[in-house]
């Protein structure tokens, strides 16, 4: 009997299978809810250590919008359990925010719902319990619209390939990576919006058409590098800790690769100081032409 029968079968397998990917694709829905209340706090917590850096010589103000970065970071950290869960997408977005949200409404029972809070909005100072209430309908809208997010991101072959080749435990740590990417988002954002506000001002101010800070490039540059920096280290850290995207790689040097990404570029000091730069020089462009602009935080 021939024993050298067709062995085409053998040699189209890979040698060096990871024993990973015989795991099924996605996470227990179990696993996807706690996920959801833990990176949601997380995310949510991330926005509003950004934005507050941002506004540090008043501390005290903005309250309203510190806690609209709430409860964004809360729809970030659903949308993420809902895009990795095996099955049931909906129902997990559903149910973790309605817990985030009930978790809210539990405040109730410690504080004086009748005080005054410290929130005001367009002069409108609501009583604790009506802000803990309207945080709480937020909480619920935000986690609802996170899971609309993960699961349209779940039709994007190339980004789940990259998120189903992250081992199950790595989900248990990549949650600080999530904090640091986060925190830097209220700072782009912050400069997209000085960006938008700044070009309608600049042409209705001749003045301003040749000001150094809007000729010498640094908004643009320097902002839309804060933008990419942030992407390509987000995109770089996630395809280095994903199987499906560093195969072959050495183990140090992914290490080294995610840390860059994370640490240096996405969430760290490149990212920040180039935003910081752009919004610096938008931040005085209308100095001299009116006092505290209604669209520059202090």
């Amino acid at each position: 009997m021939d024993r050298t029968g067709d062995t085409s079968a053998v040699e189209s397998a890979p040698i060096f299978q990871d024993p990973s990917r015989a795991e099924p694709e996605g996470l227990h829905p179990i696993a996807s809810l706690l996920i959801a209340i833990w990176y949601g706090m997380a995310a949510a917590g991330a926005m509003t250590m950004g934005f507050r850096f941002l506004h540090e010589g008043s501390p005290d103000d903005y309250e309203a919008v510190t806690n609209l970065m709430w409860a964004v970071g809360i729809s970030i950290g659903v949308a993420v359990a809902v895009t990795l869960v095996k099955r049931g997408p909906w129902v997990v977005g559903i149910v973790s925010s309605l817990i985030l949200s009930g978790g809210m409404l539990s405040l109730l029972h410690f504080v004086p719902s009748d005080v005054s809070s410290s929130v005001s909005i367009f002069g409108y100072v609501p009583t604790t319990g009506q802000f803990i209430l309207g945080m709480a309908a937020l909480t619920l809208l935000s986690g609802l619209i996170g899971t609309a997010l993960g699961k349209n991101a779940r039709t994007d072959a190339e980004f789940m390939d990259v998120l189903t080749g992250i081992r199950h435990r790595h989900w248990l740590w990549l949650w600080l990576a999530l904090y640091a990417w986060i925190s830097i988002v209220p700072t782009g954002v912050y400069y997209i919006w000085l960006e938008l506000i700044s070009t309608g001002y600049v042409l209705i101010h001749p003045s301003l058409w040749f000001s150094d800070a809007w000729t010498e490039g640094w908004t643009i540059s320097f902002g839309f590098g804060g933008v990419a920096a942030l992407m390509y280290g987000v995109e770089m850290s996630l395809k280095n800790v994903s199987l499906t995207q560093s195969a072959g790689i050495s183990t140090g040097k992914r290490v080294g690769s995610f840390l860059l990404g994370t640490l240096i570029l996405g969430g760290g000091p490149v990212s920040n100081i180039l935003f910081r730069i752009a919004i610096h020089s938008l931040k005085h462009l209308p100095d001299g032409i009116t006092e505290n602009p209604w669209w520059v935080l202090r």
